[in-house]
């Protein structure tokens, strides 16, 4: 059996840049700058030589200097304090932040709600809370999933959500199975249908070629328009 080649992690300086490089096995190299501070990494296969690494990053050098100029630019949220009334996304709605007697992380009327217990205990709310997030997101894909199922003539075997560095959502073409990032329950649903028709397309075209995005302008002509919200993150999906 051969043995799988392990992933190689290094740095470049280039262009006054520190550029995180990590190979490994892919298909495709990617950039990605992540807020606040503009932090660049590049994952590329690992079959590239440094060198072809190289010669990739100085042909989007302009681009990564305009993010970087961009996040510099932008005012950004505080960490959560998880304090009453502090306010929360979920399916792109904000909600204040309620502790009372309940037992778990629930929507009630225009709250969050969370047990009065986990009350200045910030882990455990995350976890409170990303138990709310999840169970959204998969209401939200049971619901949707077989909508497009039908329009697209395609079958989703197994469906999932878990957290996510560098993707917004994955599809695993050999067995069917989509996963979005928990994250996106904090966007709207029409941007987070915009992620999962996206997965779904890859059912029909692996590569993200112009026959892929013509088949995204067929069924979700807004697509774009729809994930503007992603842009202000430093996740990409692929």
């Amino acid at each position: 059996m051969a043995t799988r080649k392990k992933e190689k992690k290094y740095t470049l300086e280039m262009d006054g840049l520190t550029i995180q490089v990590v190979q490994k096995s892919m298909r495709s190299i990617r950039f990605t700058v992540y807020p606040p501070d503009g932090r660049v990494r590049v994952a590329a296969p690992i079959h590239l030589n440094v060198r072809e690494i190289q010669e990739y990053i100085e042909k989007r050098l302009p681009w990564i200097h305009k993010q970087k100029e961009r996040l510099e630019s932008m005012d950004f949220v505080p960490e959560p304090e998880y304090s009453e009334g502090e306010l929360h996304f979920l399916l792109g709605r904000k909600y204040p932040l309620r502790f009372g007697n309940v037992r778990g992380a629930s929507l009630k009327g225009r709250f969050l709600e969370l047990p009065g217990s986990l009350k200045g205990r910030k882990k455990e709310i995350e976890r409170s809370l990303d138990g709310l997030y999840r169970s959204a997101l998969k209401d939200f894909m049971e619901r949707r999933i077989p909508v497009w199922e039908k329009a697209m003539s395609v079958k989703v075997h197994a469906r999932g959500v878990r957290k996510m560095k560098t993707l917004w959502g994955s599809c695993n073409i050999r067995t069917h199975r989509i996963w979005l990032n928990l994250e996106l329950a904090r966007m709207s649903e029409k941007c987070i249908e915009s992620i999962l028709v996206h997965e779904m397309v890859h059912l029909k075209e692996r590569l993200h070629n112009r026959r892929f995005y013509s088949l995204m302008d067929r069924y979700l002509p807004d697509w774009k328009e729809r994930e503007k919200e992603l842009k202000e993150g430093g996740i990409r999906y692929y």
